[in-house]
């Protein structure tokens, strides 16, 4: 998949160069989502699990081959093991696709080229395209006189980080707050109404293909995801201009699904939350940069000496 523009992948996850350091420069500031992914998610064990049984049954008859043989199950069980690997990354390169879809929509950029695992998906990531027209159908956008940006490049060099803000766009609600979907209704606060200012709002696209995740699901990783684009300090445009990051009124999560299904989740995404980001971003820095776990391993035991021997 194609990287942001000033985004280098590195062994320790993606970073971004300061364009000011020209298109060569040494990359400088890790990408939001690399910071992110030093918080423990509650949600990755149990779907790599999942992932590992599905592959499991998946190939049943030579799991059952690969377990009569020393050599041969451990093959087995170190391919199961990896294959969560597999269709995460299949499950980004898929969000990339989509993403690289509505970005061509909303600013008439041609897309002429693409590698031959996007050909094989371009059917399917245009359902999500019509589904991502539908949410901006229903909520009354303009692409001409409310899209404010699409897929820009955001940088904090105060604090040192950069990322892809997916959307910028003008909503217009008719009440300050807006009550749950009827559908998606929480079961604590089942009377509870959601801010809904009119204005500029930051948000942020997930995708997934699996029929049976909700598009109400959201996770606290996405508050300090948001907070990160909020509070960002400029953004590259395409020709290379600086400008300064503009106030958002709100902050939400658009969640497509298959077969027209999405949900626009506002997440209030503040100073608290971007505090939580710097933390996370403090040890990010410390994994990235000091610790080497390599260095950590057993010792010799010491040499016996004779006061120890006597006592033997």
């Amino acid at each position: 998949m194609t990287a942001p523009r000033y985004a280098v992948d590195t062994p320790n996850g993606r970073y971004y160069r300061d364009p000011k350091d020209g298109p060569d420069g040494p990359p400088r500031y890790p990408s939001v989502t690399n910071i992110i992914n030093e918080w423990d998610k509650d949600a990755l064990a149990p779907g790599a699990a999942k992932a590992t049984v599905a592959h499991m049954m998946e190939h049943l008859p030579a799991a059952v081959r690969a377990s009569r043989h020393p050599e041969t199950r451990e093959a087995f069980a170190k391919e199961a093991r990896g294959a969560f690997r597999k269709i995460w990354d299949r499950a980004a390169d898929f969000g990339t696709l989509v993403h690289k879809l509505a970005d061509a929509y909303l600013t008439g950029r041609q897309l002429t080229w693409f590698s031959p695992e996007e050909q094989e998906e371009l059917a399917e990531a245009r359902e999500f395209l019509d589904t991502y027209l539908r949410w901006m159908d229903d909520f009354g956008v303009d692409v001409e006189s409310d899209v404010h940006s699409s897929e820009i490049t955001v940088y904090n060099r105060t604090y040192g980080y950069a990322g892809t803000a997916d959307l910028w766009v003008n909503l217009a609600f008719p009440e300050l707050e807006s009550p749950q979907h009827p559908r998606y209704r929480s079961r604590t606060y089942p009377q509870m109404t959601i801010p809904t200012p009119s204005g500029l709002w930051l948000v942020d696209g997930k995708t997934s293909r699996n029929p049976n995740k909700q598009p109400s699901e959201v996770y606290r990783d996405h508050l300090a995801q948001l907070a990160a684009l909020r509070f960002a300090e400029t953004a590259l445009l395409p020709d290379g201009t600086e400008i300064p990051l503009p106030p958002f009124v709100g902050t939400a999560i658009l969640n497509l699904r298959p077969d027209g299904k999405y949900a626009f989740v506002p997440m209030h995404a503040g100073e608290a939350e971007f505090a939580v980001f710097l933390h996370l971003k403090e040890i990010a820095g410390y994994v990235h940069d000091h610790l080497d776990m390599r260095r950590y391993r057993p010792i010799v035991p010491p040499a016996p000496t004779a006061t120890r021997k006597g006592a033997a």
